[in-house]
């Protein structure tokens, strides 16, 4: 058997058994086309118990490694034109402050630290500890100065 045919029986079995995995849980309603919330919460915890033991720090970084992956359209770089829709999209907020810094433009080349013209993972990943940093230090100011 050659390897194309190899991934296409892989990816067969795999819808296969996307479909097969949904229909049985779709249709207790009688709606075979659709699952409900407690379809779904089935499914999610017979199919998929590991989901429920996820702490809220590991959601987060999945949540941001999807969120990268989401905006990547080929390597494993984001262009500029990706970056910024990222941003946009994603970090609204950022946005704004970029702007009052300057734009986008000339903030992406501190983002790029290794000045490749793209914004890696890594790169990524320092933006939003970044982010994070300024959240921490803006929430413990607040909580000083309710203390005073």
């Amino acid at each position: 058997m050659q390897e194309k045919d190899v991934c296409i029986s892989s990816l067969k079995a795999a819808v296969c058994l996307l479909v097969g995995t949904f229909n049985k849980y779709a249709g207790t309603d009688g709606c075979a086309e659709s699952l409900n919330f407690a379809e779904f919460k089935a499914l999610v915890q017979n199919e998929l118990p590991e989901l429920l033991e996820m702490s809220a720090l590991d959601g987060a970084v999945c949540l941001m490694v999807m969120t990268f992956q989401k905006h990547l359209k080929e390597g494993d770089s984001l262009t500029k034109c990706q970056a910024k829709q990222l941003i946009m999209e994603e970090m609204p907020g950022l946005i704004q402050a970029l702007e009052c810094q300057g734009g986008f433009e000339a903030n992406f080349n501190k983002l790029d630290l290794n000045d490749d013209g793209k914004i890696s993972f890594s790169e990524f990943a320092m933006m939003v500890g970044g982010m994070a940093c300024a959240c921490n230090k803006e929430l413990t100011r607040m909580n000083q100065q309710q203390q005073l």
